[in-house]
């Protein structure tokens, strides 16, 4: 139980977050609410430590580095990307927890940003809207390419309304009993 306190404490305080959120109607309050959990998610996952498994691989790797003879360096055998990672922390400030303190920070952002575009704020999946000159020429491709293009309208017919009927014409037509509308037969 000692172990699993903080990981309880921090979805306790997403769940307060998110009733707190719904609640309030102000737009100012709802950007502080969103800018209060990335701040918690990333001090509680950048400063997290020796924590999981995939620590046991990146640091043997980050205290190999040799700054003065990086071709010697074990390091080539991961992703060219993550290892240049590595190398900036590491000449920028020689310690793990500052690594994986940036890598944290990469994928919050990363992550917000994906959040900010596809969810709207009741949480489903936004569709970007297709202008129909996009539409179009989407059309028009697919045609030229050779294939079977069905197109629907949206436009249904408009049933017509009689506006010569009177209110008690109107009052007629319904069943006083039922409240529905009187059938007529012939």
């Amino acid at each position: 139980m000692n172990f699993s306190a903080p990981y309880i404490l921090l979805l306790g305080f997403y769940g307060f977050m998110a009733w707190w959120y719904h609640a309030s109607k102000s737009s100012k309050s709802h950007t502080w609410n969103v800018i209060a959990c990335m701040v918690v998610t990333l001090l509680f996952w950048g400063f997290r430590g020796f924590i999981f498994y995939d620590w046991m691989s990146y640091y043997p790797l980050f205290q190999e580095i040799n700054i003065k003879d990086i071709s010697n360096s074990n390091i080539w055998s991961i992703e060219p990307g993550f290892a240049l990672l590595m190398i900036a922390c590491k000449i920028t400030f020689n310690n793990f927890h500052f690594f994986v303190f940036i890598c944290t920070t990469i994928n919050c952002i990363l992550l917000m940003r994906y959040i900010i575009k596809h969810v709207d704020s009741q949480g489903n999946e936004t569709k970007e809207q297709v202008t129909k000159e996009q539409y179009d020429k989407e059309v028009e491709a697919a045609k030229e390419a050779g294939k079977k293009v069905t197109t629907k309208t949206k436009e249904q017919p408009k049933e017509e309304v009689k506006k010569d009927t009177t209110k008690k014409e109107q009052n007629d037509n319904i069943d006083p009993e039922t409240g529905l509308a009187k059938v007529k037969h012939g």
